[in-house]
């Protein structure tokens, strides 16, 4: 997105003094008195010059549960000094407060999402190369798990370890410890069972993955070709439109030639168009990391059952995204996409805190 800056007309030596004495006038006025409790969070810097938008407020934290200490009109020009780890920008106005990272815009973009915009394009995750084997000498279990996670993110289904006894209790450790995380990347979600083996020094542990190394790059070629046509607009937009895109194309379907519950990679989801929750999860899962946007498959019991769906960050907040269960019959029902905790059952999921209420 291109970003221009229009020329101010006034110094930006006078925000501060034009914040300040509308600050100065709020309490003198008013005599607010406010109590906000310290939320924790880390800031880190920038600098640069938005703009309010009808609906910017300010806050003496970085904290929605916080009442404002005032809500100014629109336009007028603010000194950003800061971004939080929560989304909120920090900003000096005759003193130091934060507004919501969604209510300030540049100059040139009104009514875009600045929090799509503060840290510049999103990133794709970058993905370990993919090797089905993995051997090596290790000189006790700090090496052993190190290496068990690197075959886990390079998609390894066999690793060869010759190492002290203490080998095999960290590989098994490190690999269960992944495959019963309820968040977890795509690499951990591709795996369904383990087998070690372990004769004196020698230890071999074969991860059972739902997916090929082959197809895993077929997925990726797939993606890369489909993720243009979704990656426009604001984080919400394109969030949507793959939420959509998937629950037009795959099926939902436990059932093959076999009789076996075999449909749970992204891979199935795109050859067959069939697939179960595994399946809806993985894929989005793919889409979002190859777009930049923070995401986990979250993993564990819904209404009863064993489920899988995602939690996706927009606008600094995490929300709820359940493709498979808006998958309906009839048509997409969008009740479970972006949902927020009052919706979705849960206000955090692995030690990740999900908004209060679904995105607007």
């Amino acid at each position: 997105m291109e970003k221009t800056m229009r020329k101010l007309s006034m110094p930006s030596c006078m925000y501060g003094k034009l914040l300040g004495t509308l600050f100065c006038t709020v309490f003198l006025t008013f005599g607010i008195r406010m109590t906000v409790e310290a939320v924790e969070f880390t800031t880190t810097d920038m600098a640069e010059v938005l703009y309010t938008t009808d609906q910017t407020s300010f806050y003496t934290e970085p904290d929605a549960a916080a009442a404002p200490v005032s809500t100014v009109a629109a336009g007028i020009p603010v000194q950003v000094t800061g971004v939080t780890s929560n989304g909120w920008y920090r900003i000096a106005a005759g003193g130091v407060f934060y507004t919501p990272g969604n209510q300030l815009v540049r100059a040139d973009g009104a009514g875009q999402n600045m929090a799509d915009l503060q840290t510049g394009p999103a990133v794709p995750k970058q993905a370990t190369p993919r090797m089905e084997r993995i051997e090596a000498v290790v000189s006790g279990t700090e090496e052993a798990v190190a290496l068990t996670k690197q075959g886990i993110e390079a998609h390894a289904t066999s690793l060869v370890f010759q190492g002290d006894a203490g080998t095999y209790q960290a590989i098994v450790k490190t690999v269960s410890e992944q495959l019963y995380a309820p968040l977890q990347n795509y690499e951990e979600a591709t795996i369904k069972g383990l087998a070690v083996k372990q004769r004196g020094r020698n230890c071999t542990a074969e991860i059972r993955r739902v997916s090929t190394i082959e197809e895993e790059n077929a997925v990726d070629a797939a993606v890369a070709e489909l993720v243009p046509q979704f990656n426009q607009g604001s984080t919400s937009d394109r969030v949507i439109a793959v939420h959509d895109f998937i629950c037009n194309t795959v099926t939902y379907s436990n059932e093959t030639a076999a009789g076996a519950a075999d449909y749970k990679s992204a891979y199935d989801a795109l050859a067959s168009g069939q697939g179960v929750c595994t399946s809806y999860a993985l894929l989005f899962q793919k889409f979002m990391d190859q777009m930049g946007i923070p995401c986990y498959i979250a993993v564990g019991n819904r209404n009863g059952v064993g489920h899988a769906w995602n939690i996706v960050q927009v606008d600094g907040q995490w929300y709820h995204m359940d493709c498979t269960w808006d998958d309906q019959s009839y048509g997409i029902i969008r009740k479970w996409c972006l949902a927020g905790s009052g919706d979705a059952g849960y206000a955090s999921w692995g030690g990740v805190e999900i908004a209060r209420e679904r995105y607007r």
